[in-house]
């Protein structure tokens, strides 16, 4: 993290004599206007550079941090969007995407069932197992056979009803409306 920025604080200007009134009498009018001017000249004056000069280093620091800011915002959302890439390539990667003909009803439980062989999936892996008529059910993976395809799920979720025979079985996360006291995560054996 990049230090902050320094900036400089403003030096108040000390308050001068009072200003000469021209209904003043010249006895008096010419030494209080020498006062007044001897201090516009001597305080007044580079009082006042002084905080111009204070002021255009603050912008001039500003100007940086902004630009510093604008950089890592972008540089961030750059970030977010190869992650996000990343993420939806994963999910939807050969090995982690299976396929199943087995003969499933919708429902609640431990369904076991096979799918391809040779599939990057891990007993602890969130799933959705998706139907092609728009019924769906969600869970963890209880057990997955690398040799075999066989695997065994937790379903602690469900949409539609129905039997299928044909399933695509996908890694993936809950469900944003999957009710928070119904999570389940099945730690596996």
């Amino acid at each position: 993290m990049s230090d902050p920025v320094e900036l400089v604080n403003p030096v108040a200007v000390p308050e001068g004599p009072p200003v000469p009134s021209s209904a003043t009498p010249e006895l008096e009018f010419d030494p209080a206007y020498e006062a007044f001017n001897g201090w516009e000249r001597d305080t007044l004056r580079p009082g006042m550079n002084a905080l111009a000069s204070g002021t255009f280093i603050n912008a001039g620091q500003a100007k940086v941090a902004a630009g510093t800011a604008t950089t890592k915002a972008v540089d961030a959302t750059a970030a977010a969007a190869a992650a996000e890439s990343a993420a939806l390539t994963a999910v939807t990667a050969p090995g982690t995407l299976a396929n199943s003909t087995t003969s499933m009803t919708i429902a609640l439980g431990d369904p076991a069932f096979l799918v391809e062989a040779g599939k990057n999936l891990r007993a602890g892996m969130f799933v959705t197992i998706a139907a092609p008529g728009g019924g769906v059910m969600y869970g963890r993976i209880k057990s997955y056979n690398n040799a075999t395809g066989a695997i065994e799920v937790f379903v602690n979720y469900t949409e539609g009803a129905g039997t299928y025979a044909q399933w695509t079985v996908a890694v993936s996360g809950p469900p944003s409306r999957f009710p928070r006291n119904k999570l389940y995560y099945y730690a596996g054996a």
